[in-house]
C-alpha cells in the first residue's frame, strides 16, 4: 500500500523530537494545538483547512463509507486520513486529487465556495480591526 507523500503533509518528528529540549517540545505542542498566537495567514490557512476537511468528510459519508475503510482503499493510512479531516494537516495537491479520485468528484468540489471562501477571509478582515 502507498503511502501518502511525507513532505508537508505528515512528517515523522519521532527522531527530531527525541533530541528536542524540553522547553522546545513544550512551545512546538503549544503552537500545534492553538492557532490564538497564530499570525493570521496561518489562521487562515487553518481555516481553509478545516473547510477542505469538513467537504472531504461530507463527500465520504454521502458515500457511505467509513472513514477506515475509505482510508484503506484509498491508500493512506487512517489516522493520517482522519487528520486531513479535521483540518490538522496542510494537505498536498496529489494527496488531494487521490482523495478526489477516490471519492469520485473533481478536485474543485472539495474546495469552499467562493462564498464560502469570502466569509473565511472576512473573518479574518475583521480580527486584524480589533
Amino acid at each position: 500500500m502507498e503511502q501518502p507523500d511525507k513532505t508537508s503533509d505528515q512528517s515523522d518528528n519521532s527522531d527530531q523530537s527525541d533530541k528536542m529540549p524540553p522547553q522546545h517540545k513544550e512551545t512546538l505542542r503549544q503552537l500545534e494545538t492553538s492557532t490564538a498566537a497564530a499570525p493570521t495567514t496561518a489562521r487562515g490557512n487553518l481555516a481553509l483547512q478545516v473547510a477542505i476537511g469538513k467537504r472531504i468528510r461530507q463527500r465520504r459519508e454521502q458515500k457511505g463509507m467509513a472513514q477506515e475503510t475509505f482510508a484503506y482503499e484509498a491508500g493512506f493510512n487512517r489516522a493520517w486520513y482522519g487528520s486531513i479531516e479535521r483540518g490538522r494537516y496542510n494537505i498536498t495537491a496529489s494527496n488531494l486529487a487521490r482523495i478526489a479520485l477516490a471519492l469520485g468528484v473533481e478536485v474543485g468540489e472539495l474546495f469552499p465556495s467562493q462564498v464560502e471562501m469570502g466569509g473565511l477571509l472576512a473573518n479574518l478582515s475583521e480580527e486584524n480591526l480589533d
